[in-house]
């Protein structure tokens, strides 16, 4: 009955380590996985603040050719006697820089959000591979504890 209960013990030990060895191959899948994730993630998020930066230089650009335009209006208004101070084509480059500029508005938000959900996907993408790190950890902690107490019954 001792040998059985050897016998037993040895291949509880075995099935043990072998579903810690599978466990730890599917922490380390899933940390490849997450790896590669994270590396579009950081792409994507390069990406979005590249874009986010191009708007916010278009936007200082319709600033000052709208700032230029005004300029241009309010001389013109000092010397004009009448009433009607726009030519057509300045009226339509008025509402051309403004539909562009309500556009970029738009674009700015709707970039920073994205880039707002990027940064907390990166975030959670983070907290999980710290997580299975500590698992990878714990695993390999209680491989080498099993390992050393089969080596000291060998002994």
């Amino acid at each position: 009955m001792i040998m059985f209960d050897d016998f037993e013990t040895k291949e509880d030990r075995f099935e043990w380590h072998r579903t810690s060895l599978a466990r730890l191959a599917e922490i380390e899948d899933e940390f490849m996985m997450l790896i590669q994730a994270r590396d579009r993630l950081l792409k994507e998020l390069t990406s979005l603040k590249e874009t986010l930066e191009s708007h916010r230089r278009q936007g200082a650009l319709l600033n000052l050719r709208a700032a230029e335009l005004l300029d241009r209006l309010a001389r013109r208004a000092d010397k004009a006697e009448d009433n009607d101070v726009l030519i057509p084509e300045e009226r339509e480059l008025i509402n051309k820089l403004n539909a562009s500029r309500r556009q970029l508005e738009r674009d700015v938000l709707a970039t920073e959000r994205q880039l707002k959900i990027a940064q907390f996907e990166a975030k959670s993408l983070t907290e999980l591979l710290e997580e299975l790190e500590d698992q990878v950890a714990e695993l390999a902690v209680d491989l080498e504890i099993e390992k050393d107490n089969a080596f000291n019954e060998r002994n």
